[in-house]
């Protein structure tokens, strides 16, 4: 299983990153979770639309939903339609600034699945389930698993909690965000993470290796990363768009493709 990080800039688009946006695929499936700003152009650059099996949207926050109304103009003029599964409010939310007499089209290029914490599906040789977040929003955390039984944790938006921990139980790789530096628990209750915290619910799950994502555009990556080491003792990476995973059962994850810098020695 792989995971290719679309965008993960953290709440707001920067640096030339797009946000939350992810393609998780094995040899037979890709899925997409989240779609927030700047993914749809991105994602068009790698594949078609149409070739996805499925989209996940974590929550309604626009970081992570609104580009699904780019793919949806795409979808729309190829006449391709591809299931989605999203959190509560997520519909709600986009469909307002979809036109009226587009509703229907909407409806039906997206075939739509509300999920809840607690919630298990399949999507093509996929397994994911989706646990509660700490957030603000109705939120899930996903977990999933291909076929070799390499499994993946994301985080989603989360302040960490117990639930996090459970979705993230020994999984090969946790993706989590880590949209502040320093002050960890003297930090104010937003929903969010340090590098420090998702460092120690990496350590509490027994995660074999660990990714930061959503970090704000303003923070130096290596910071984050410095601050998670501090903690955690295994792999530590910080996603940038076009780094790509390759998630394998029981082992940490090496960085696949990175266009500007070789991965650290293993």
């Amino acid at each position: 299983m792989q995971v290719q990080v679309i965008g993960c800039s953290g709440s707001q688009p920067g640096g030339g990153q797009a946000c939350s946006g992810y393609l998780v695929s094995t040899s037979t499936t890709r899925v997409l979770v989240d779609c927030g700003f700047g993914v749809a152009a991105r994602l068009t650059g790698l594949l078609d639309p149409a070739d996805l099996d499925a989209i996940v949207v974590t929550h309604r926050h626009l970081d992570h939903s609104i580009d699904l109304l780019g793919l949806f103009r795409v979808l729309w003029a190829g006449e391709g339609v591809v299931a989605v599964h999203a959190a509560a409010d997520v519909d709600d939310a986009l469909l307002p600034m979809v036109h009226d007499h587009r509703r229907d089209d909407w409806e039906r290029i997206f075939p739509w699945t509300t999920v809840s914490p607690g919630d298990t599906w399949t999507v093509g040789d996929i397994d994911l389930v989706a646990h509660a977040s700490d957030h603000r929003v109705p939120t899930v955390s996903l977990r999933l698993q291909g076929p070799d039984g390499a499994s993946l944790a994301y985080s989603s938006d989360s302040g960490g909690d117990d639930e996090l921990v459970a979705c993230a139980r020994d999984v090969d790789l946790l993706l989590a965000e880590a949209t502040w530096q320093g002050r960890d628990d003297e930090r104010r209750d937003d929903g969010h993470m340090t590098a420090t915290r998702a460092a120690r619910m990496a350590v509490a799950a027994g995660a074999r290796s660990l990714v930061l994502t959503h970090l704000r555009p303003e923070l130096d990556p290596a910071v984050s990363r410095a601050e998670a080491s501090a903690v955690y003792d295994a792999v530590v990476e910080v996603a940038r768009d076009g780094l790509a995973f390759t998630v394998e059962s029981g082992r940490g994850i090496p960085v696949a493709v990175d266009p500007d810098r070789e991965p650290d020695p293993q």
